[in-house]
């Protein structure tokens, strides 16, 4: 029996939330039925799999793709002028059998990617997980062609959607929007009890009002800027921002917290690898830096509705 063939393509396994939508649809794919042959395709300068030492924001989910029955192949890929990353993509894409479709999750994977996926006659379509800005004219280009050469762009969001169509001039023809997935069961209410005990747990006081951001800790998620806005916020205000995750810009926020002179670092659970700070007369900042985690959604999950606290997701 022939199988279907549909290619997942990412810059690496690194944990992410692209890379974690690729494995998701990927693993269910995997999970569908024998006819369906899902892969993950990571092609960019670095595709090796993170070191077993390698930090909580640096480690790679491969194992899960692996325990879910998802095939990893990783082809060194430098760009449009790499002859030999070029000869090993259309290689691949022409071995076995033709896929259905490879879906492109990264930039500049999907500019780099797209002609080569047409060339070797394959169906392609790409995600855009982020309103990317564009700093020159010739960058508009590049994506304006991109985009023409595909049937659908995905967005993940009508925010997404709406710069795609300003910035880049994608036809609402051309776009899909395709929210990303919430496990409802992990998001039901707790009963008042609950909630209590696990405001009680996180020290959190009854009137306060909580603000939580689950995110990897890099610049384009702008937490810098939410940790000084709060900062700036009177006496007596009830808002507490909670930070839950890891990341390079780690140390960065941290010594945003301090020039904000939000107080000393202090461990706010007393559990390993979390800590935090409290602003004076009301105002509170948190940065709890969560281990051991499978995403960065999985924290904000686990943590949110038990807090009893409303959620916003800003689409950065």
């Amino acid at each position: 029996m022939t199988r279907i063939r549909v290619v997942q393509v990412v810059g690496s396994l690194t944990l992410g939330g692209a890379e974690r939508v690729a494995l998701e649809l990927a693993g269910g794919l995997a999970g569908a039925g024998a006819g369906w042959a899902p892969e993950i395709l990571c092609a960019g300068p670095s595709v090796s799999a993170a070191s077993p030492g390698a930090s909580e924001f640096d480690r790679s989910i491969d194992a899960e793709a692996a325990q879910r029955g998802v095939p990893v192949h990783r082809i060194p890929f430098g760009g449009p002028f790499d002859r030999a990353g070029r000869r090993a993509l259309m290689e691949f894409l022409r071995s076995g059998p033709r896929p259905l479709a490879v879906h492109i999750h990264n930039r500049p994977q999907d500019w780099q990617i797209v002609p080569l996926c047409r060339l070797a006659r394959v169906p392609v379509v790409f995600t855009v997980h982020s309103p990317y800005p564009l700093s020159n004219w010739r960058q508009r280009l590049l994506r304006v062609v991109t985009a023409r050469l595909c049937p659908k762009v995905i967005c993940v969001s009508r925010a997404v959607a709406d710069h795609m169509r300003k910035s880049e001039m994608i036809p609402d023809s051309r776009i899909e929007v395709i929210y990303n997935g919430i496990r409802a069961d992990l998001f039901a209410a707790p009963d008042e009890a609950t909630r209590s005990a696990k405001r009680e747990e996180m020290g959190w006081a009854a009137g306060e009002f909580i603000w939580i951001a689950a995110a990897r800790l890099s610049e384009h998620k702008g937490l810098e800027y939410a940790i000084e806005a709060v900062a700036r916020l009177g006496p007596g205000s009830r808002a507490r921002l909670v930070v839950a995750g890891d990341g390079p810009e780690r140390k960065k926020l941290q010594e945003t917290a301090a020039r904000a002179n939000l107080g000393p670092a202090r461990d706010i659970s007393g559990r390993p690898g979390r800590c935090g700070w409290t602003v004076g007369r009301g105002r509170r900042i948190h940065l709890r830096f969560a281990a051991g985690r499978a995403s960065p959604g999985a924290t904000g999950s686990h943590e949110r509705e038990p807090a009893g606290c409303g959620a916003t997701a800003h689409r950065h």
